[in-house]
This record gives C-alpha cells, sequence and structure tokens, in this order.
C-alpha cells in the first residue's frame, strides 16, 4: 500500500505574529507470508520519507522478507539468564514508553517511574535520549509546537542522567522551570505533551561486533504486551520473539519467551549501543546490548 499528503499549518498570536508551514510525507508498507516445511509465518514492513524519493519500495520489500524467514520453524528456549541484543525497532518501542513517563502531565498525576528522579541517573551512561523538534530531516519537524513556542532540541536522557521532563506551558508553570516546547495539540483540543523527533544517539558497535559481544544470547525481534507495563512501578511481563545467538552468530529462531522484570533492567543493563541508528517514523532506535537479563522459555 501507499499513501501520501501535504499539510500546511498557520501560526496567528495575539501579539501580531503570523507564519506559516508546508509540510508533505509520504509512505509504502507491503504484508506477505511465508512458508517452509509446513510452517506459514505472516510478515510486513513499511517506511516512509518527506518525498517518494526517500522511500525505497524494494528494501521494503525486501526487509518484510527477511523478517518472515527469520520467524519459521521457531525453537522453544529454556528459562534463563541470557545476554540480550534489542533490535532497533524494539527499542523504538522501549523509549517510547520511556518517553511517556518523561511526560510532566504523568509525573504531577504520580504517573511515573521517573517523578523526582531530575539530575539523577537512570540508565547506564550509554545511553543519550533526544528530543528534536528543529531536525533537519525529521518527519516530526515544525518551526514551532502546540503552543505557538519555536521547537527546540531537548536532551531527555544525557549519559544515563534525566535531564528534562518534557512539558506544556501549564506543566512548566505547575514545575516552575522553563518550557520545553513540546506541546502538542490537534483541532479543537487542549495542548497535551508531545514528542517531535524522538531517538537515541548512536553509538560506534556495529551490530556484528553486538552479537560476537553477546556470545551466548538472544536477538529479540518482538515484544508482545508492551502496553502493559505498569507506568508507576516499571513492572512488566511481555511476550518476545526473536534469534538465538551461538558463539557470537545468529542461529535458529525462537519464540513464546517471556520477559518479566523491571523497566529499569532495560536502562540500567545497556552494555553497548549500536551504531545502526533507524528512523520509523518520527523516531528512532537502535540496537542495544542488555547484559545478563532474564527470560522465561515456553
Amino acid at each position: 500500500s501507499w499513501a501520501d499528503g501535504d499539510g500546511a499549518s498557520l501560526l496567528i498570536t495575539q501579539r501580531g505574529v503570523r507564519a506559516y508551514d508546508l509540510g508533505s510525507s509520504c509512505s509504502a508498507a507491503i504484508e506477505l507470508a511465508v512458508e517452509e516445511r509446513g510452517d506459514r509465518q505472516a510478515s510486513w514492513h513499511w517506511d516512509m520519507g518527506r518525498h517518494p524519493g526517500a522511500v525505497d519500495l524494494a528494501a521494503i520489500g525486501a526487509e518484510a522478507a527477511r523478517k518472515g524467514e527469520r520467524k519459521l520453524n521457531p525453537a522453544q528456549m529454556d528459562a534463563g539468564r541470557f545476554n540480550v541484543i534489542l533490535h532497533p525497532e524494539v527499542t523504538v518501542d522501549i523509549l517510547g514508553i520511556v518517553s511517556g513517563m518523561l511526560s510532566a502531565e504523568a509525573v504531577l498525576k504520580g504517573r511515573s517511574l521517573f517523578a523526582g528522579r531530575l539530575g539523577e541517573a537512570i540508565a547506564s551512561p550509554l545511553l543519550t535520549l533526544v528530543d528534536d523538534g528543529r531536525l533537519a530531516t525529521g518527519l516530526g519537524s515544525e518551526p514551532w509546537d502546540g503552543e505557538g513556542l519555536p521547537t527546540r532540541r531537548n536532551v531527555l536522557i544525557d549519559k544515563g542522567v534525566l535531564g528534562t521532563y518534557l512539558h506544556t506551558l501549564k506543566t512548566a508553570a505547575e514545575m516552575g522551570v522553563a518550557p520545553t516546547a513540546t506541546a502538542g495539540r490537534g483541532t479543537g483540543s487542549n495542548p497535551g505533551v508531545s514528542t517531535f523527533n524522538l531517538f537515541p544517539e548512536a553509538g560506534d558497535t556495529a551490530p556484528l561486533e553486538l552479537f560476537r559481544m553477546a556470545g551466548e544470547g538472544v536477538l529479540i525481534t518482538e515484544l508482545m504486551g508492551l502496553h502493559t507495563v505498569d507506568p508507576v512501578s516499571g513492572d512488566l511481563s511481555v511476550g518476545a520473539s526473536g534469534i538465538r545467538i551461538r558463539g557470537g552468530q545468529l542461529a535458529e529462531s525462537v519464540d513464546r519467551m517471556t520477559f518479566a522484570g523491571n523497566l529499569r533492567d532495560f536502562l540500567t543493563r545497556i552494555a553497548a549501543v549500536g551504531n545502526d541508528l533507524h528512523w520509523y517514523g518520527s523516531s528512532a532506535g537502535v540496537s542495544l546490548l542488555l547484559s545478563d537479563m532474564s527470560l522465561g522459555g515456553a
């Protein structure tokens, strides 16, 4: 499937400011099925960009096929502790949940694991998480936020240390801090905390080197049920599937695993950050190596 469109936004303020912005985007997606030795697996992949030339249709199809192939005839694993590599798509989902917990609205309502943690280490020093509303090629870039403030680059987590919450004008006033220009709003709705282009800073380790570092472990390519993460405690128990790593190399596909623990484990056990930053819409992810994680078997 293919979709594209253009949009415009207009800013008019009581102080006489009048400005407008134009933008375009397009996206493509494919769904397919692969079959081998009686095992049939569904797969899909998508991509989007500012213009048609930024969307590689052949690459989308090839990645969808690869995803399907690596799901075929999965084995089951015994429970244990393993070095785990998170695929960039999985990292995007997890960091999206983290960004929701960094919303000042959630903090003020007592619904955040990170309430009262400003200036404290909440993650490995290898993790830096950024939201940048002015990123040149960002699909979420806007000249102003939902309250008319010029967008900016906000470093949410700086080398593991919580640097700022995401604010609207209202939450910034309640907390007595400067606004972060991260308000979003729809037609006829009140402003709420949002992100523009959310991404972790890439490391300098290639994925193949991450596999070597993992030794005996698992590459997690999918987590199911992340919406059930408790935003206050950070506790989670989610399904997982992926590929077994043996001797530093990818081996058989595995599924029916359970990731049970706490979101803090995902953040504090980061042992290496990949150099494979990949964008999925207005959010990006990298491969992350997590040390000594607990996985439940079937």
